[in-house]
């Protein structure tokens, strides 16, 4: 039995019946030992099983919500019932209950000792995030690694991750016509030309830098503000100036002062506007 017929296997179950603690159980038991790809394939089933928990407690979610006109958060966030399975070594060493919205940590005990391998905590932890990232709940970044002691190396590749769910977009727009659209990284800064810098606007990719103001205003730095994002759709923004205060749109941030903003994040300098958004790819 390959892969691809356990996982369609899964599919087929969740399909019957969701949140049957017992299936992953009796899947996992068909993983053949012997296999070179004995722990991917653990893997793969429970990231499978976690995207399946977030989708459906999300679905349910909102047909209450549709339902009812009230929030029902509350009553989607229990545990499933406790169960037991009777087959293999699973029986006495997994209490199987499963949260409705998993967390990776959650399949420690149904990997066994794969868990303790550093790389397949990475991909479980990895699809996690994604599926996290895309069922709504928008989980922040630095909150989420720091759970996993030791592996805040994995920011870069969250960030990356999440930019393959949805794109950080630039529009810089004068006299109401747009004169430059661009996609950013998750950290980038903005300021003011220096010698050798091209005139505002202008995208320097080397410097992740967006020049905003000509060299003749010096009251605005080089790297006047730092933005780096923390959720799918919010950024912190970190004013690095000693003593001017930036004009947010509806929030003015002071000198030194850092704050995180919700997309799109609107910007008004001399001659143009700037606008940040997130656009699902």
């Amino acid at each position: 039995m390959d892969i691809q017929e356990i996982m369609h296997r899964l599919d087929i179950g969740w399909s019957k019946q969701p949140f049957d603690d017992n299936l992953l159980i009796e899947l996992l038991q068909l993983v053949p030992p012997e296999v070179s790809h004995h722990a991917d394939w653990k893997i793969e089933l429970c990231a499978a099983d976690l995207e399946h928990r977030w989708t459906e407690s999300r679905r349910m979610s909102q047909s209450a919500l549709d339902f009812s006109g009230q929030n029902p958060v509350g009553r989607f966030l229990e545990c499933s019932a406790t169960a037991r399975s009777s087959l293999g070594p699973f029986s006495s060493t997994i209490d199987t209950a499963i949260p409705r919205r998993p967390r990776a940590v959650d399949y420690k005990d149904f990997l066994g000792q794969d868990w303790h391998s550093k790389e397949c905590r990475r991909k479980l932890i990895l699809a996690e995030w994604q599926t996290r990232c895309v069922s709504g709940d928008e989980p922040d970044i630095s909150g989420f690694i720091t759970e996993f002691d030791g592996e805040e190396r994995w920011q870069a590749e969250l960030h990356e991750a999440l930019a393959t769910l949805s794109a950080v977009e630039l529009q810089v727009s004068r006299d109401n016509r747009r004169v430059l659209h661009q996609f950013l990284p998750p950290r980038f800064v903005f300021g003011r030309q220096v010698r050798g810098e091209p005139g505002p606007p202008a995208w320097l990719p080397e410097k992740q830098k967006l020049v905003i103001i000509g060299s003749e205003c010096t009251n605005f730095s080089r790297r006047q503000l730092e933005f780096c994002r923390r959720r799918t759709r919010e950024f912190e923004v970190l004013n690095t100036s000693r003593n001017v205060t930036v004009d947010l749109g509806s929030h003015k941030l002071l000198p030194g002062q850092s704050q995180r903003f919700a997309t799109p994040i609107k910007l008004q300098v001399p001659t143009m506007a700037i606008q940040i958004g997130v656009k699902d790819v």
